[in-house]
């Protein structure tokens, strides 16, 4: 619901506080990273595929990381999937 009702610009208005879709993208990321077979299959992450064209480049790591876990991607697939999401520039500046 969060992600449908959102843009990249604007803060999603939910509970007391508003959330851009980058902390909440980094939130899914770290559950992940903590509870990934917990958080894989919790979830409908279909949703989070639109935001691989983000205009953010912080919304589309996060949810291009966030997809890896939960696809349960192999590192040299996840760098071919990286590849085509991002720039060689841009993907030097995040493994940095």
């Amino acid at each position: 619901r969060l992600f449908l009702e959102s843009s990249d610009a604007n803060p999603v208005r939910y509970g007391r506080r508003r959330m851009k879709l980058r902390d909440l993208m980094e939130a899914a990321y770290k559950f992940l990273q903590q509870e990934q077979s917990v958080f894989r299959e919790l979830w409908d992450w279909s949703v989070c595929v639109p935001l691989l064209r983000s205009h953010d480049t912080l919304v589309r790591w996060y949810t291009a990381n966030c997809l890896a876990l939960v696809t349960c991607m192999s590192e040299e697939h996840k760098l071919s999937f990286l590849k085509k999401i991002f720039n060689s520039d841009e993907l030097i500046h995040f493994r940095l």
